[in-house]
């Protein structure tokens, strides 16, 4: 993310999610609906030349590592990799090597690839799971460790996972960390038994887009009595702007 001193951040124009310098295309980019922006060389509310970047994604990792293991090949993974026909194939071929090698990616790199003599797999900022507001965030997050676990170590009996975070007393990695995910499950299932969340209830969410907030917030209005006349026991929540508007 590029902000300044000033509170300026670079955002989308068409979504207003934060910006992202991608080196490798030499743009701003937004994740959301993948608008192109050129880097900015100055602040256009203060003009200052003097703008940050903030966050680590997966291009600032592989240049620090870079920096200080020259000697072992990189091999990032993400979506600017791999966007080539075949890119992924040759990654994997490269990987399957016999010379050493780091991996580094997304949660793409933890779903679906085969690489058997992976040793050591680290998951960076694991909090982002921990803290999401989604009621089942917690189950996604154990759905990634157990994932990214049985990644590592195929080959031999060494292997090793290291989760990043800032709270190593939550629950949840404590559960995670014994390897048993059926106790984890029975734990966070009597959780959404107790909240009557899913599978005990049923929840869906209404979303409209239109040009114009006026015109989402009356329709919205209108389903909401539709729905309180059809029936009176559902619980109804909003309407409220979408995290990302």
């Amino acid at each position: 993310v590029l902000r300044c001193h000033c509170g300026w951040k670079a955002v989308c124009k068409k979504c207003k999610s934060n910006l992202v310098l991608h080196k490798s295309i030499n743009k701003m980019m937004c994740h959301r609906c993948e608008l192109k922006e050129p880097i900015n060389d100055y602040c256009p509310k203060c003009l200052s030349k003097e703008l940050i970047y903030e966050g680590v994604g997966t291009e600032t990792v592989e240049e620090f590592l870079k920096r200080f293991f020259p000697q072992v090949k990189t091999i990032r993974i993400d979506m600017d990799s791999t966007r080539k026909v075949n890119s992924m194939e040759k990654i994997i071929e490269t990987v399957k090597k016999n010379s050493p090698a780091i991996l580094i990616g997304t949660q793409m790199l933890a779903k679906g690839h085969d690489f058997p003599k992976v040793d050591l797999g680290i998951i960076l900022n694991i909090d982002n799971g921990i803290l999401a507001p989604e009621f089942n965030s917690h189950e996604k997050t154990a759905q990634l460790l157990i994932q990214v676990s049985g990644r590592v170590g195929r080959g031999s009996n060494s292997g090793r996972v290291i989760v990043q975070t800032f709270y190593p007393d939550n629950s949840l990695l404590k559960k995670i960390k014994t390897g048993n995910y059926m106790e984890f499950a029975k734990s966070f299932i009597k959780i959404n038994k107790n909240l009557n969340l899913p599978p005990y209830s049923a929840a869906s969410i209404i979303r409209i887009f239109s040009t114009s907030q006026d015109k989402n917030h009356k329709q919205l209005k209108e389903i909401i009595n539709y729905l309180k006349k059809y029936n009176d026991e559902l619980k109804i929540y909003g309407p409220s702007p979408s995290a990302i508007h």
